[in-house]
């Protein structure tokens, strides 16, 4: 089982699915993509968040180009 669903290239190389998480960019630093992700790919996903620290997962408030 795949999911396809709307992403965003920032800056050429950053893949988001959600614009906000980057601080402070403009909608002309994004370039809007596909992006297909396999039954597999989000099971890797779930699994590595749930054995990261909360230590290590960054705020909400904190997103790339502080």
């Amino acid at each position: 089982m795949y999911r396809l669903t709307k992403a965003y290239i920032y800056c050429d190389s950053t893949v988001v699915i959600n614009k906000n998480v980057i601080n402070n960019a403009t909608d002309d630093d994004f370039r809007e993509v596909s992006l297909i992700l396999s039954e597999e790919d989000v099971k890797q996903f779930y699994s590595e968040l749930e054995h990261l620290q909360d230590d290590y997962l960054p705020d909400e408030s904190a997103a790339y180009g502080n």
